[in-house]
């Protein structure tokens, strides 16, 4: 995903960003919609695994940046994000969980502001 497309959609606000690594979290906040563009719920190791599985089957791939220790696919990459990945997500399920109605039957038939 692309910054530039993410800004010609009407209402949509890019939360997080890198000029590295491009959009990582966006929200639609009229449908109360939010868009995850990175992969922070993955442990120290998958990433490496999918990279090493590509390079192996001789796909083109780019070394993940800032990923494994200077920049060597040989050493064991660090967790770095985990501490975000979790505020992010117990945020966002208290932000669902604020949001929500108490009544089963009032679900749906309204939007509430953000």
């Amino acid at each position: 995903m692309r910054r530039e497309d993410l800004e010609r959609v009407a209402g949509m606000e890019l939360l997080m960003d890198s000029d590295e690594v491009g959009p990582c979290l966006a929200q639609e906040s009229f449908a109360n919609r939010l868009y995850m563009f990175n992969h922070i719920e993955y442990d120290s190791g998958s990433l490496a695994d999918e990279y090493m599985r590509d390079v192996e089957a001789n796909v083109p791939v780019d070394l993940p940046f800032n990923y494994f220790p200077a920049d060597d696919p040989n050493r064991t990459p660090l967790n770095r994000w985990r501490s975000h990945a979790h505020l992010l997500f117990g945020n966002w399920i208290n932000e669902v969980y604020q949001t929500t109605p108490y009544s089963l039957e009032e679900i749906g038939k309204k939007r509430l502001s953000a």
